[in-house]
């Protein structure tokens, strides 16, 4: 049996059995294809492809140029001999045949980036199948969609952008992904080649070039990363009359002051970050899949605030720790170099008492014994200080026992989490509740009571089975 290959991501191309197929070089065919192998969940009726490729022409010429255009895509492609056939013909419609025995680049690279999407946890780090789908859609993307190929209508030139732009942005965000993925094992070479071909794909893509700027920071090329930022500035600049983020600008000034200095284990530029967490004083028991969802979510860029939710009693306290303990380690210490901090809100008896707590937690002088939240011009005072103070740390906060202060907070203009997210890009805030933040951009994770021990008993980091 003869097998189809279409590659349309990039210069569209065909092969037969491997024989590269050169004899379709209608441009009305290339379309007609294109709009087949897009349009495979619905016959495609001959009035709307007229009308999309032939505009302009009266009905009875425009069929005519379709049945020509079909003669000559079906003879291209060997459908004549095709068992079963590659297009299901009527006189009605046509459509494209997912029975028959075609490969098209467009549809397993969909298929890929839809794999992973949809899979049960938010973030494609650590889960092995999630890795496989984003390597397999980064590699067969080539190029935006039939790249080079025009046609003379208005409609298909129209629709053609927009399939275009759609298939783009998975591709954007399949290689952020992985580049995510390996920056967090330290692989970033690979990380480097991910962010350089999102830049390829959109040179105004600031996240891409943060990461290709991080990366190179990380292995030691601060004077890359640095050229990496003029880059970026001057693009943003001349396509967009814009300056950089203050995410991108933070990143910047962290590399030149030396900040964001590499992070190899073992090298003399590695500097162990303070932390603050409490040391456990029991062994750590079950809830396996529940902690390996937190860290991943830790782990996920586009989470900036989760928040583990539960009743009292739960564990949420002991889950947060356990699960941020890890960030801690040599191997982890680059995700968040200005440390990790444990902030129990428990003692706590109004919602102007948090920023002096946090301020306490990571070093910002001035907030021992929270005197400074005594006044309201003290503590608007304090607020700024500790404000200024997060702008460009890379660092999660462990924020414990909310609920009791959430009406306190709602009465607040301003909620101090959602200003020190916006303020502070490279802040990330894990919280314990009995009850949602209710911010925006809030990742929950609902934490029920531990179930009894049995033959099925899940033991977690830190406990001995006996």
């Amino acid at each position: 049996m003869s097998r189809l290959e279409i590659s349309l991501l990039g210069s569209p191309q065909i092969s037969l059995d491997r024989t590269p197929v050169t004899d379709l070089r209608s441009d009305k065919g290339w379309a007609l294809l294109s709009y087949l192998l897009l349009h495979t969940h619905s016959p495609c009726r001959r009035e709307v492809l007229t009308g999309l490729l032939w505009p302009d022409q009266p009905d009875s010429d425009a069929l005519r140029n379709l049945r020509q255009a079909l003669v000559q895509l079906r003879r291209a492609i060997g459908d004549h001999d095709a068992n079963p056939a590659v297009l299901q013909i009527s006189r009605k419609s046509l459509q494209f045949n997912l029975e028959s025995n075609t490969w098209v680049d467009m549809a397993a690279f969909t298929e890929a980036v839809s794999a992973c999407r949809g899979h049960e946890h938010a973030a494609g780090e650590d889960c092995d199948s999630c890795v496989r789908y984003l390597r397999a859609a980064a590699e067969l993307y080539r190029d935006n969609l039939m790249a080079g190929f025009s046609v003379s209508s208005a409609p298909f030139e129209q629709w053609l952008l927009t399939q275009r732009e759609a298939l783009h942005q998975q591709a954007l965000w399949a290689l952020h992904r992985l580049g995510t993925h390996w920056e967090s094992l330290g692989d970033y070479e690979r990380a480097i080649e991910c962010a350089r071909r999102q830049v390829a794909l959109e040179p105004w893509r600031e996240e891409a070039h943060r990461q290709w700027m991080r990366a190179l920071a990380l292995t030691g090329r601060r004077n890359e990363a640095l050229a990496q930022y003029e880059a970026c500035r001057r693009v943003l600049s001349q396509e967009l009359g814009v300056e950089p983020e203050e995410e991108t600008q933070a990143l910047y000034r962290r590399i030149r002051d030396g900040t964001q200095a590499a992070q190899s284990v073992g090298s003399p530029q590695f500097t162990r970050r303070p932390t603050h967490l409490p040391a456990p004083l029991t062994s750590f028991v079950g809830r396996g899949d529940l902690l390996t969802e937190i860290r991943m979510r830790l782990r996920d860029p586009s989470c900036r605030l989760l928040t583990l939710v539960g009743p009292g009693g739960s564990g949420k306290t002991r889950l947060a720790l356990e699960a941020t303990r890890a960030l801690v380690s040599d191997e982890e210490q680059a995700r968040f170099p200005d440390g990790v901090f444990f902030v129990s809100l428990a003692p706590l008896r109004s919602a102007e008492s948090v920023a002096p707590a946090i301020g306490q937690a990571t070093g910002l002088s001035g907030t021992t014994g929270h005197a400074a939240a005594q006044s309201s011009a003290g503590s608007d005072a304090l607020r700024q200080q500790l404000l200024e103070h997060l702008l460009d740390k890379d660092m999660l906060l462990v924020l414990d026992n909310w609920e009791h202060l959430l009406a306190d907070v709602a009465a607040q203009s301003t909620p101090l989490v959602a200003e020190m997210l916006r303020v502070a890009p490279g802040v990330k805030v894990l919280a314990t509740s009995r009850v949602r933040l209710n911010l925006p951009g809030e990742h929950l994770v609902s934490v029920g009571g531990m179930a009894l021990p049995g033959e099925d008993w899940e033991f977690g980091v830190g406990a001995v089975k006996e």
